[in-house]
């Protein structure tokens, strides 16, 4: 499998780079002919040209999406139709600041936002000895239990070491 991956990684790295440079690029472009429209000291050919930048951007995201999207499904390619699904759910909610266990399961935005919330006053509460509040341990020993989660947590704890060295070695080879 991580031959597999190597080799479409390496296949499709100087596109994403490309794609990546090109995002950046397009970003400060975007941003500098931004400030200069937003102060009404652009030129005519500033205000044609951030239209351009943006276009430019969108496309060169689209591209690193398009990469992102055939890396994934190369990767999924050899995974169960599980794997696949748990990886997808991951992929589609990692927008939000939880840690990737979490990430397993959908939920709606409020329940995604109450989670941060409450996995955030977990953690502070900690930091300061202080016991957390029954509605935040109520909330998160129910979003423990799921057992999406818990398989995903275990996973997570038991093969990450394993799966950090097969990477490098698969990169390096």
């Amino acid at each position: 499998m991580c031959g597999a991956l190597r080799t479409d990684l390496v296949e499709v790295q100087p596109i994403l780079e490309g794609a990546d440079a090109g995002v950046a690029a397009g970003r400060t472009n975007v941003g500098r002919l931004s400030r200069l429209v937003r102060s009404g000291k652009a030129t005519p050919e500033d205000v044609t040209g951030l239209a351009d930048c943006k276009r430019a951007c969108e496309a060169a995201l689209a591209e690193r999406d398009n990469c992102m999207n055939h890396f994934h499904a190369a990767a999924c390619a050899v995974l169960s139709e599980a794997q696949r699904r748990t990886l997808t759910n991951i992929r589609a909610n990692s927008k939000w600041k939880v840690p990737t266990p979490y990430l397993v399961v959908n939920r709606t935005p409020e329940e995604w936002m109450e989670l941060e919330e409450f996995l955030d006053i977990e953690r502070i509460e900690a930091r300061w000895e202080l016991d957390v509040p029954e509605e935040v341990a109520t909330v998160l020993a129910a979003a423990r239990a799921d057992a999406a989660y818990a398989t995903a947590n275990t996973a997570f704890d038991t093969n990450l070491a394993a799966l950090k060295v097969a990477a490098d070695s698969s990169i390096r080879d």
